[in-house]
């Protein structure tokens, strides 16, 4: 007795779901692991913009823009580099931001972050 075409393709949906969803889940990781980046990259705009307006009202700027960065969601982990030249305080910030992220982690290296902030010295 000859089979029928729906019963000869019995489980086909089950088989390309299961070769197809593995590529699926690593491209959304990999979408939810540029999210992260990005929104670490902001933090840090953010945090060195706050450490340079620090530094640029207290007489030891080095010593405000670190204590900034200490309250900041970066920590001590932070490499922070203030400089001051012709009345104007920068603060340069890089962060080496971990891609530990379930599976994609593992191919990713991780990722520096860099921001800088220019303030004009208040005093």
């Amino acid at each position: 007795m000859a089979k029928s075409q729906a019963e000869s393709h019995r489980g086909q949906a089950a088989v390309e779901l299961a070769l197809v969803m593995p590529v699926v889940v690593v491209f959304m990781l990999m979408i939810l692991q540029v999210g992260l980046v990005v929104r670490e990259q902001i933090a840090l705009i953010h945090a060195c913009g706050a450490a340079a307006r620090a530094a640029s009202i207290s007489d030891s700027p080095t010593d405000a823009a670190s204590s900034v960065f200490s309250a900041s969601s970066f920590g001590d982990e932070a490499d922070i580099a203030v400089t001051t030249n012709d009345g104007m305080v920068t603060v340069d910030v890089v962060f080496n931001h971990p891609t530990d992220l379930a599976i994609v982690g593992l191919f990713l290296p991780d990722i520096p972050l860099r921001a800088s902030a220019t303030y004009q010295l208040q005093g």
